[in-house]
């Protein structure tokens, strides 16, 4: 993805390149990756129940049904074991696509 952005900038030399190579630069950081990845983990059971509620032919029942799906799934996933399974597929899919993992150095407190 965030090649599309790199070739736009190698093809332009305008603002809009400039904020293209800021973009792409962010896409090769892993905390980048791994905050999308985390957001499509979360949203993707609340993007489901809100189709389901916005529907015109749903039924009571049928969103009922649908909202205790979405708190059990989050329930299911907020566990040590689901994210450490989670934490360990985001680092594996992003060897090839974003830079290597490292923690912040330390600062140290002012005076």
């Amino acid at each position: 993805m965030y090649r599309a952005f790199e070739k736009f900038n190698r093809e332009s030399n305008d603002e809009h390149s400039r904020l293209a190579e800021g973009i792409a630069a962010q896409m090769e950081n892993f905390s980048t990756y791994f905050g999308f990845k985390l957001a499509h983990l979360l949203f993707g059971a609340s993007e489901q129940l809100s189709k389901t509620l916005q529907s015109k032919d749903t039924a009571l029942q049928d969103a009922l049904d649908a909202a205790e799906l979405a708190q059990s799934y989050y329930a299911r996933i907020c566990t040590e074991e689901m994210f450490d399974t989670f934490y360990k597929e985001v680092l594996s899919s992003s060897k090839d696509k974003t830079s290597q993992l490292c923690l912040p150095r330390k600062r140290k407190r002012p005076k």
